[in-house]
């Protein structure tokens, strides 16, 4: 299934220059605050030791598309819009674009929840710990990185997406247009 699985941390993706692209095929962002909040005092709670030396932020697996140098990310895209969303969108750290419009409706009242989540969060961190939180982040936080074939991308996604949410019936017709030959 995979060409290519490294452990990468966000200090590695930006060494690689790694520009994150979220497929029209995947879902928009939908995670609730209490995912936000677990994610936050997970990684708050974790402190790097001899033998746990990083906090596992789960699978990344993306599809390398060198013709517009960039990955699509094939699953992980909450996990990796939410670290985007704690680091601070201005921040550039970690570059992901959207091919579904960021301003709909939904997509904007969850990424909006979860930005008030993440403020909240951040001041009962207070401001001497918002750096070295984030530096945490992005030094000790690592995805089990992998790499699919650009050819089989539609298919990974769909049986790593297999009996989670179902998409609705407008997701289903987008993936099935959707051209992955380029």
């Amino acid at each position: 299934m995979s060409k290519n699985v490294s452990l990468k941390s966000i200090v590695d993706f930006e060494n690689d220059n790694i520009n994150f692209y979220i497929p029209s095929y995947q879902r928009g962002y939908r995670w609730k605050s209490r995912q936000v909040c677990q994610l936050i005092d997970d990684i708050n709670a974790f402190t790097p030791t001899e033998s746990t030396p990083f906090y596992f932020l789960q699978a990344l697996a993306v599809a390398k598309d060198t013709e517009n140098n960039r990955v699509n990310v094939v699953d992980g895209q909450q996990r990796l819009t939410t670290l985007k969303l704690i680091l601070g969108e201005e921040s550039g750290e970690l570059p992901i674009d959207y091919a579904r419009e960021a301003n709909q409706a939904l997509d904007k009242y969850f990424m909006n929840m979860a930005k008030d989540v993440i403020e909240e969060k951040l001041v009962k961190i207070g401001p001497e710990r918002r750096t070295e939180f984030c530096k945490k982040i992005k030094e000790c936080c690592k995805f089990l990185y992998y790499e699919v074939e650009k050819a089989k991308e539609l298919s990974t996604f769909n049986d790593l997406n297999s009996g989670k949410i179902p998409a609705k019936d407008s997701e289903l017709v987008k993936c099935s247009h959707a051209d992955f030959r380029k």
